[in-house]
């Protein structure tokens, strides 16, 4: 009888149409590596709840079970890995989290894994089914013995070439309710289907909230696919599921042009069109870039604006907006029929209420169609963790695994700060209602409200912020 591996996504907060691309990558490498393996995937994210995840994991009866770790679930990943060790499964934990605080994990799991995971899943995989050591299998963190020091291996690691990588195993997934909650071009139609892809991993950028972390997790810098293997891969997913979007899930497309511009010309040659949206900075993007994705099928973009401060801004989350730059280019996009998302993070290190409220001002007042206010959350192995903890204002959760929600809370206090938790709530979700309230997003509300479909999926993002 063929070995049983189970790869778990511990989601079971926050329906989304976000499918999780990392651990279908994962299986589809493993599949193609050791094909003799019995290999599935337990995705929590539509299951309903803890409980019920818990019992799937059971029900699975993995000889090997892996799990995905990022800093929103970590404490329901240590419960899903006791759930598997009762089957007498050894047990394997993945991701950033699991990459940037492997040591705290190791209580609860037997070997971690740190980035990226498709170059050794199968020799992991092979060791933890024979009860062997790690040693000779880089990037793993694990104890030779229960109550025993951590051992690090030493083994030399080379990224994947992300060409030459199989499509993501999605009919491990359960895609069809994935497509069907997908809002990444609800600007255009709610009922649009479409799902997410990835065309490169890692970032450039130094942004404060997100790095070293980036880099522990894909190595330094960018690493971008072929337009090539990109298109094939839509085509794939148009023949398979009938999409009509996509929306790029990579941190940020748009920091070389040369190969964007390439990629915007493999696309606008499909045989069938295709629409997307993307991640981007404000200083990445020109009116001439715009006129190129646009005519390529480009309908959406996010823009990390993260603030109405630029002492915040800069000095704080190390993030470079030009506020003009970004208000031509939003009245570029509008024009060529392109929809802007502005992120923006609320309560961050040392901000006060009047630059909250600048914030607030600048994202109702600025041409966007969609934003979204999250509670700035400290991530382990962050510059800004660094910096926190160094600082006797703030006092940082002491564990690494309790978890975090930067939909509804910080994890972190500021003792020379006034604005209690009530107060910040308050603001975020007054920061909401004036964005979508405004009468340039009644067309937005509306479009949302015409439709079953489209009023579970406002029900959908208005969840996460009120825990719905």
């Amino acid at each position: 009888m063929a070995h049983r591996v189970v790869l778990v996504f511990p989601r079971s907060t926050y329906r989304t149409g976000d499918p999780p691309l990392g651990v279908a990558y994962l299986a589809a490498a493993l599949r193609k590596a050791r094909p003799a393996l019995d290999i599935r995937i337990v995705d929590g994210t539509f299951l309903g709840g803890e409980k019920k995840l818990l019992q799937a994991v059971r029900a699975a009866r993995g000889d090997v079970v892996g799990v995905y770790v990022d800093s929103l679930m970590p404490l329901v990943a240590s419960r899903v890995a006791e759930a598997a060790r009762e089957g007498g499964a050894s047990v394997v934990a993945g991701g950033p989290h699991a990459t940037v605080a492997a040591e705290t994990l190791l209580p609860a799991f037997d070997a971690i894994v740190l980035g990226e995971g498709e170059p050794i899943i199968a020799d992991v995989v092979d060791r933890a089914i024979a009860r062997a050591p790690f040693g000779d299998v880089p990037n793993v963190v694990w104890r030779e013995s229960a109550g025993g020091p951590p051992k690090r291996s030493c083994a030399p690691y080379r990224p994947p070439d992300l060409d030459a990588l199989p499509f993501p195993a999605w009919d491990l997934l359960p895609m069809e309710r994935y497509l069907h909650r997908w809002p990444y071009l609800d600007t255009l139609d709610v009922a649009t289907v479409g799902t997410n892809i990835v065309a490169s991993r890692g970032c450039a950028e130094q942004c404060a909230y997100c790095q070293p972390t980036l880099d522990s997790l894909f190595g330094r810098g960018p690493r971008r696919r072929s337009p090539a293997s990109i298109v094939a891969e839509v085509e794939a997913l148009q023949q398979r599921y009938g999409v009509r979007g996509i929306f790029f899930h990579d941190d940020t497309l748009t920091t070389r042009r040369r190969w964007l511009l390439e990629l915007c010309e493999a696309l606008l040659q499909m045989r069938r069109p295709i629409l997307w949206g993307c991640n981007s900075r404000v200083d990445c993007l020109d009116h001439e870039l715009v006129d190129a994705m646009v005519a390529s099928g480009m309908r959406s973009i996010h823009l990390g604006i993260e603030a109405g401060s630029r002492r915040i801004r800069e000095e704080v989350l190390h993030k470079r907006v030009d506020l003009d730059r970004l208000e031509s280019l939003l009245a570029h996009l509008r024009h060529r029929g392109a929809h802007a998302l502005g992120f923006f993070m609320l309560g961050s290190p040392t901000e006060d209420l009047r630059e909250m409220l600048a914030t607030v001002k600048l994202a109702t007042r600025l041409d966007l169609t969609e934003a979204t206010f999250s509670l700035t959350s400290v991530l382990p192995g962050t510059h800004i963790a660094t910096q926190m903890s160094a600082d006797n204002r703030f006092a940082l959760c002491n564990d690494a695994n309790t978890g975090i929600d930067y939909y509804n809370a910080r994890n972190f206090s500021d003792r020379a700060s006034l604005i209690g938790a009530g107060t910040l709530r308050a603001i975020q979700l007054g920061a909401l209602a004036a964005f979508y309230g405004h009468p340039r997003r009644l067309g937005y509300v509306a479009r949302h409200l015409l439709t079953r479909r489209g009023m579970m999926k406002l029900g959908m993002k208005m969840g996460r912020f009120l825990k719905l």
